[in-house]
C-alpha cells in the first residue's frame, strides 16, 4: 500500500483480533497503524511500515523466527499491555519504542533500531536474543532487567539501564 493501513477496533482495539496466520502474510503501508486486543504473526509473516509504525495491543504473538516488524525510516512505537516474547525481528531504521509489562527476547529474537532503542516494562526485561541501539540502547524495567548467556545488548554509541536489579550471565555488553 502507498498511503495508510490502519486496522483499528472500537473501545481501544478491545475485541479485534489482527491474524497474520498464513507463512506469508503481509500488512504492508507507507504508515501502519494497529489498535487490537491481539496482534499475532505466524513465522514468515510481517507488518512493514515505510515510514512508521504504531501498534497498540493487549496481546501480541511473534510465532516464529521469521515473524517480522520492520519500520523502513522514520519511527516505531508498540505499546502492549500483556507479557510479550519476541521470537523474530522488530527493527525500525529510525526509534524503536517497546513498551509493555514482561519482555521476553527469545534465543531467535531481535529488537534493533538505526536510532535509539527504548525497552520499556513495567515487569523485568529478559534477553536471550539480541538487542541493538544504533545512537542508544536505553533499557527500564523496575523488578530486573537478566541478560542471559546466549544474550547480547549491544550500541553503537550509550547505553542506559534503570532497574533495581540488574543480572548479566555474560560479558557481552558492547558499546
Amino acid at each position: 500500500s502507498g498511503g495508510q493501513l490502519s486496522l483499528r477496533g472500537q473501545s481501544d482495539g478491545n475485541g479485534v483480533t489482527v491474524n497474520g496466520l498464513g507463512s506469508s502474510a503481509v500488512f504492508l503501508g507507507n504508515t501502519v497503524d494497529i489498535n487490537s486486543g491481539t496482534t499475532s504473526l505466524a513465522s514468515g509473516s510481517s507488518i512493514t511500515g515505510q515510514n512508521g509504525i504504531t501498534l497498540s495491543a493487549a496481546t501480541l504473538s511473534m510465532l516464529g523466527s521469521a515473524s517480522r516488524i520492520i519500520n523502513a525510516a522514520g519511527n516505531a512505537t508498540i505499546n502492549l499491555t500483556n507479557a510479550f516474547t519476541n521470537n523474530g525481528l522488530m527493527y525500525s531504521a529510525g526509534n524503536l519504542t517497546l513498551n509493555g509489562y514482561t519482555i521476553t527476547n527469545a534465543s531467535t529474537g531481535g529488537i534493533a533500531a538505526s536510532g535509539t532503542l527504548d525497552v520499556n516494562s513495567t515487569g523485568s526485561v529478559y534477553n536471550d536474543g539480541a538487542f541493538y541501539g544504533g545512537t542508544l540502547l536505553d533499557i527500564s524495567a523496575p523488578s530486573e532487567i537478566y541478560n542471559r548467556a546466549t544474550g547480547t545488548m549491544d550500541s553503537g554509541q550509550d547505553m542506559a539501564f534503570t532497574s533495581n536489579v540488574l543480572v548479566i550471565e555474560s560479558l557481552r555488553l558492547l558499546s
